[in-house]
Order: C-alpha cells, then sequence, then structure tokens
C-alpha cells in the first residue's frame, strides 16, 4: 500500500471466510460462551442457520483487513460500526472500503460488509499509517 498513492475515492475490497471455530477461539478469548455463538443446534431453535458470529468478533474481521491494507505500521484510530444482520460460521464475508479523505498520515474510509450478497454491517473507520 505504501508503494501507491491513496487518494478520495479509491475502493478496495477483501473476501475472509469465517471458519467453523472462530466462535470457539472469540467464545474462550473474551469469556462470551452464549449458546447462540457457540452451538449451532441453540442457533437453529432460534431461528437462525446454525450458530452466529458475535458482533465483536466480525469487527475484529474488519479491523485485520484495514490494517493489512494500511500496512504492518498501521493502526485504527477510531472505527465506528452498526450491523443490521448476522453471518455464520462457514459464511464468506466481503469487506469493502472507499478513501473519503487523506489527511497526512490519516486516511478516513466508509466500509460495508457482506455475506451472501446481504449487507450486515456499514460504518466509517481512521486509519493511521506510517509512511
Amino acid at each position: 500500500m505504501s508503494e501507491k498513492r491513496i487518494k478520495v475515492g479509491d475502493e478496495f475490497y477483501v473476501l475472509r471466510e469465517i471458519d467453523l471455530y472462530r466462535p470457539i477461539y472469540f467464545a474462550g478469548a473474551t469469556g462470551i460462551f452464549h449458546p447462540i455463538y457457540i452451538d449451532p443446534l441453540f442457533g437453529k431453535l432460534a431461528g437462525f442457520r446454525g450458530n452466529i458470529l458475535h458482533e465483536y468478533c466480525l469487527t475484529s474481521f474488519v479491523i485485520s483487513a484495514l490494517c493489512e491494507w494500511g500496512g504492518k505500521k498501521s493502526s485504527i484510530k477510531s472505527i465506528n460500526i452498526k450491523f443490521k444482520g448476522w453471518t455464520n460460521p462457514g459464511d464468506i464475508i466481503k469487506i469493502e472500503w472507499t478513501v473519503k479523505r487523506v489527511k497526512g498520515k490519516e486516511i478516513s474510509v466508509l466500509f460495508r460488509v457482506y455475506v451472501r450478497e446481504k449487507e450486515i454491517a456499514k460504518g466509517n473507520g481512521f486509519i493511521i499509517i506510517s509512511r
């Protein structure tokens, strides 16, 4: 990313698979063991296709994608995300973002997260990149 000049209007995206064990890893790291997040049968009984991914875990996918795009020395200054849906283990999510402002090392982006062509989250963030 540092070799190319980033400008307002640039668009990027990444695809990420939600592996089957991600909810278990997340529960172990956070202590959030609610059955809707770790038990597929409970998720089905609640009306979903199975267990669902916790919103904080999905947020970590967005942060990871932005930091990978920004490079080794990038960091997230702030992030705001609104959830409109959910995702299940095994899904492939698409995270896409558009550069809205570039000021020195700070880049403002708007992003959206999709699963099965349906928007499930959107928001904005400020990423700091050491160039």
